[in-house]
């Protein structure tokens, strides 16, 4: 009886029975199969909805970045009490099969009287819906801004940094190549480097000459000091045109990293290729990876690409990460590992993201999901980053969950090769 299973829902469990029936008898069940659009962008909006049974995601064609509303079990969608909507903004879509109960809207003022619980908990939903909505606009407003910040930055400083490379490998041309450092163990170099000095002292010659004809392999022997010190300066030029060469490739390494963690100039939702994203968001963590952090990668070979939007996909891993770097922070460096795991299993792909940090206190292992809850200091963090990982993860029609003990925590989202919607 449809009365009984809407009193089972939490929406409907505080009236009475007989407001509940009222409802029953104005309601029609209709059953979803997976993947089914009962909803377009215009169509009139004349139903106050709950879903029984199942899942759907909400998604608007103007929202370039993918954003979906996800509704479950026991939720109200639709028109609510109150609610001024006419048309469909997006697309409605059942991601597994589910059922829904339909009623008119014309019957939502009576039930406003009859089922005062119902209305209450209606109207909150209508906030939360307005919230949700304005999250979402203000996180894709941030992320077209971040688009077009990261895109004239890296317009501004591709140019100058390939300038500098090509002017330094045509310096290093004229100047004409040179070898490379002779390869010696640190005892036999500094034998070898004592026996210059002495060879420089018996002579009068400048001592600090050592190092540089030791690192050429030269053998001093026949050459004069002012022949010495050439062979010193042209090597010490030609190190010094390497390094600026190799400065320049890696500022233009940062731009195509930070280029492809934005997904600039590339479609929002396309196949995305999870390792790639992972190695380019370890790459913008290189500043905090250098100071004493093992880092252990295990990707395996052939892993598909997965649909989603990229961009944000990279923001759940830049969130784990952090983190996890957050979370090892003032241990020695010996005992700081990351570790980062992907591996599929032909329908979904999976990311491990592990810290050997002191673990999460079980107390509060509940809670690290929920918005605003930070166990950082004031001003440190705002409670949102793990909030913003379990959105995205939902809006990908993945799963994320967590596990952690001292000395491990580790965090596996669980993605879907193809998406429903």
């Amino acid at each position: 009886m449809l009365a009984d299973e809407l009193q089972r829902l939490a929406l409907f469990a505080e009236d009475p029975r007989e407001a509940i029936e009222w409802i029953a008898e104005r309601m029609t069940v209709r059953e979803l199969s997976a993947g089914t659009v009962f909803v377009e962008p215009g169509d009139a909006v004349n139903e106050f909805l709950v879903i029984l049974a199942g899942e759907i995601h909400h998604s608007r064609p103007e929202d370039k970045y993918g954003s979906v509303f996800v509704r479950r079990t026991g939720q109200a969608l639709g028109v609510l009490p109150f609610s001024r909507m006419k048309v469909s903004r997006g697309q409605g879509r059942a991601v597994v099969d589910t059922r829904i109960a339909a009623m008119d809207a014309r019957f939502l003022r009576e039930l406003v009287y009859r089922a005062p619980c119902v209305a209450q908990k209606l109207v909150s939903e209508m906030t939360d819906r307005t919230r949700e909505s304005t999250q979402m606009d203000e996180q894709a407003a941030k992320l077209q801004a971040l688009g077009k910040l990261s895109a004239g930055l890296a317009h501004e400083l591709n140019n100058p940094a390939a300038a500098v490379g090509r002017s330094a490998a045509r310096l290093r041309e004229l100047w004409g190549d040179v070898p490379a450092p002779v390869e010696l163990d640190a005892l036999e170099r500094a034998d070898r480097e004592e026996a210059m000095e002495e060879w420089l002292r018996a002579r009068a010659m400048d001592e600090g000459l050592a190092g540089g004809l030791v690192e050429a392999g030269i053998s001093p022997e026949g050459l004069s000091e002012e022949e010495l010190r050439r062979v010193v300066r042209d090597r010490e030029i030609g190190a010094l045109t390497r390094e600026i060469e190799e400065a320049a490739g890696r500022i233009s390494e940062l731009i195509h990293a930070v280029k492809s963690y934005t997904y600039m100039d590339q479609t929002p939702t396309r196949e995305v290729d999870l390792v790639e994203g992972l190695e380019v968001t370890l790459r913008i963590f290189q500043h905090r990876l250098r100071q004493g952090v093992t880092v252990k990668r295990e990707f395996a070979e052939g892993l598909p690409g997965v649909q989603g939007n990229g961009s944000e996909l990279n923001q759940i891993w830049t969130n784990l990460i952090d983190n996890a770097l957050d979370a090892m922070e003032g241990m020695p460096d010996d005992e700081r590992v990351l570790q980062v795991r992907a591996f599929g299993d032909g329908q979904t792909v999976t990311v491990e993201i592990a810290d050997s940090g002191p673990g999460i206190p079980a107390d509060i292992r509940s809670r690290i999901f929920d918005p605003f809850f930070t166990t950082k200091g004031v001003g440190e963090g705002t409670g949102l980053g793990l909030d913003l990982v379990r959105r995205i993860v939902r809006a990908h029609e993945g799963s994320v969950r967590v596990e952690s003990r001292a000395g491990r925590t580790m965090f596996a989202v669980r993605l879907p090769i193809r998406r429903t919607g």
